[in-house]
């Protein structure tokens, strides 16, 4: 509010002001009891109500404490509707006090019908009241008129969207908000889903799983296209308009500790997470919006980190294992601070590994350097034309050892049976089939000429064909003859 942000600490009981001018704390409020659920009742915060865990209800203004009151049940939430100056509060019953601050007393509650509430949630733009009770219902009255205006149950349909059946004792209903427009409700349930309603119907248009099945702590607004929503464990960031059951995540937020309350500030993407600790949890998204004015400096510092990337942890280590510290002659430094244990070695800081290869290795660059310049002239070389290797045959079996070496070219043949064939010519155990002419093979023989049946056929070809030429020309001669006989 303005220029102030104010802070309940529920363990010291104590809530705590600071001025966003001078980032700075500002003033103290302490309670007598715990669990301060509150309410800013003007523009500033010069006005407020807080509900505490006893079913006290307590005014302060500017200088502190004002005044208190008591309801009847114990307190869960509270709203103030400015238009009928009332004050709503509601709990562990099925009733909705109203305390108006004009009168000063109570007029007569809201019923809903249920084991208890939740939750409250007004809308600014035309006033309607949302009530999420411990049933599993939302229930939307009209504070002007009292009366009720629908109701939809809210964890039906998201049993029927999750195939999910959630048990008796986790049917709450425990966050809701309106959206700026007034149209949209989101509605956070114990099972950890959030589901996108609009008034004017009583199905869910999307539906948010969390994933963690822990009750939902807050929904807020920001703007009209993001909504962002907190259980215990995580913050998550995700589009408005989304619809179905898979809503586009912008960004998620997990804190080291557990979450109680998430705060946005307006028109900014500043997000501020009430947590487990002493510290408070701020988080800067710049896809939401700029810093604000009073902390502009985070804007240039998420510029600096788009221009340098981080670098990891051990960027400037080498790993080596306990093999290459015994080459580097480094052993005695395991156990000190120089090497960083990790899996089955360490981490070395590259400076140092550099130093010792160099120390250990002495003659390591000029291998390094020739291998470079036979790898270059390769490179040149493989782009000449390469002369023909012409191989000599044996002077044994010498068809053999060529018929040998064509099947080791051959790409028909698998891989399997080309090293077979081709061994032959490599193995020492048939080095004698090659050198020795009392291994040679009669090309001529019947065992031979019945294995390979083409090789008769092509020995027995030349003869017919000189069989035929000689018949033509006994022909001929023939012809010629009877030429004579006639003339």
């Amino acid at each position: 509010h303005g220029f102030n942000l104010t802070f309940t600490y529920c363990a010291c009981l104590t809530l705590r002001r600071f001025q966003t001018c001078n980032r700075s704390l500002s003033t103290i409020v302490a309670f007598v009891r715990a669990g301060p659920n509150g309410q800013v009742l003007s523009n500033d915060w010069k006005k407020q109500v807080f509900l505490l865990s006893d079913r006290t209800v307590e005014f302060h203004s500017q200088f502190g404490k004002h005044h208190a009151t008591r309801i009847p049940h114990f307190g869960r939430a509270l709203a103030y509707h400015p238009e009928t100056c009332e004050l709503l509060l509601a709990g562990a019953s099925e009733d909705i006090f109203r305390l108006s601050l004009e009168r000063g007393c109570f007029l007569k509650p809201l019923s809903t019908g249920s084991s208890g509430i939740n939750c409250l949630g007004l809308c600014p733009s035309h006033g309607m009241l949302a009530v999420g009770t411990a049933d599993g219902h939302v229930q939307l009255f009209d504070p002007r008129q009292q009366r009720r205006l629908g109701a939809c149950d809210v964890l039906n349909a998201v049993s029927k969207s999750e195939n999910i059946e959630p048990e008796m004792a986790s049917r709450e209903v425990t966050a809701l908000r309106f959206d700026p427009r007034g149209l949209g409700l989101a509605v956070g349930t114990s099972t950890g889903h959030v589901a996108l309603y609009d008034i004017r119907r009583a199905a869910p248009i999307a539906m948010k799983d969390h994933g963690y099945g822990l009750p939902m702590v807050d929904i807020k607004y920001h703007g009209e296209k993001y909504i962002v929503s907190s259980d215990p464990k995580i913050i998550k960031v995700w589009r408005a308009d989304s619809t179905g059951s898979a809503a586009a995540n912008v960004t998620t937020i997990q804190p080291g500790a557990n979450i109680n309350d998430v705060a946005i500030y307006k028109g900014s993407g500043l997000i501020f997470a009430g947590l487990e600790t002493e510290r408070l949890g701020a988080y800067f998204v710049p896809a939401l919006g700029p810093a604000p004015r009073w902390c502009h400096f985070l804007d240039a510092l998420t510029e600096e980190m788009e221009e340098q990337p981080s670098e990891s942890v051990y960027d400037d280590y080498k790993f080596v294992t306990r093999e290459e510290l015994d080459k580097l002659n480094l052993s005695s430094l395991i156990g000190t601070k120089v090497l960083r244990p990790y899996m089955h070695g360490f981490f070395l800081d590259s400076r140092l590994h550099q130093k010792a290869t160099a120390l250990s290795e002495p003659f390591a660059y000029e291998q390094w350097r020739k291998a470079q310049l036979a790898a270059k002239i390769e490179s040149k070389t493989k782009a000449r034309i390469a002369p023909v290797k012409r191989t000599k045959l044996p002077k044994v079996n010498a068809d053999l050892a060529q018929e040998l070496r064509k099947s080791e070219s051959n790409p028909a043949l698998t891989t399997d049976e080309a090293p077979a064939m081709g061994s032959l010519l490599n193995d020492d155990r048939f080095a004698q089939l090659f050198t020795n002419p009392d291994f040679e093979i009669d090309n001529s023989a019947e065992e031979f000429l019945a294995r390979k049946p083409h090789l008769r056929l092509q020995k027995q070809a030349p003869k017919v064909a000189e069989a035929a030429s000689a018949d033509e020309d006994e022909a001929d001669e023939g012809n010629d003859d009877d030429d004579d006989d006639d003339d």
